[in-house]
């Protein structure tokens, strides 16, 4: 107990304003709602980078890091896809907005990043070899990875909604 207190107590207060912002951002989620692509863009376009970068700025760009993080978060982006996440989407094409039911999964994974980046920067202030070691970056950077990847196919899922324009056609290159 005490170790969580002196933990909590040397915690710079910018990171419970952060904590706050972020229950905020997550409690929204929770409850259903019509958004813009724009909004539906928006979390994954600042969660992504600064999550990307904070892991960059915590152990440096090293192959293990990135790695882990690029293959946790293009799984876990694929695995978002092909399970549909999230499902129930509608587009109002007269509005141009996606209606999206309330979901507790985003909350989590705001949580979830939050709290992993918590406690790697916090034991590797208690023990910066951890720093040097490659499995506990690897680690990080697929912890990161794969709530980032969940972000980005949410948001191409939702996109994903919204039926194609009248008389747009796909076309394919040609096999040479």
């Amino acid at each position: 107990m005490t170790f969580i207190l002196q933990t909590l107590k040397h915690t710079p207060w910018q990171v419970y304003v952060l904590f706050a912002g972020l229950v905020y951002l997550g409690h929204a989620q929770t409850k259903a709602r019509s958004v813009s692509m724009l909004r539906v863009a928006l979390l994954p376009l600042l969660v992504v980078p600064a999550s990307f970068a904070g892991l960059v700025s915590l152990f440096g760009p090293r192959p293990e890091v990135i790695g882990g993080w690029l293959l946790a978060a293009v799984g876990a982006a694929a695995l978002a896809l092909y399970l549909r996440y999230p499902r129930g989407v509608t587009y109002d094409a007269a509005a141009r907005v996606f209606h999206v039911p309330g979901s507790r999964v985003p909350f989590a994974l705001i949580m979830a990043l939050f709290f992993v980046r918590y406690t790697i920067a916090v034991a590797l202030v208690r023990n910066p070899d951890l720093k040097a070691l490659g499995a506990f970056a690897l680690c990080a950077g697929i912890a990161f990875g794969i709530s980032n990847g969940i972000f980005v196919g949410r948001a191409l899922q939702i996109r994903r909604s919204r039926p194609a324009l009248p008389g747009a056609k796909v076309s394919l290159p040609e096999a040479a």
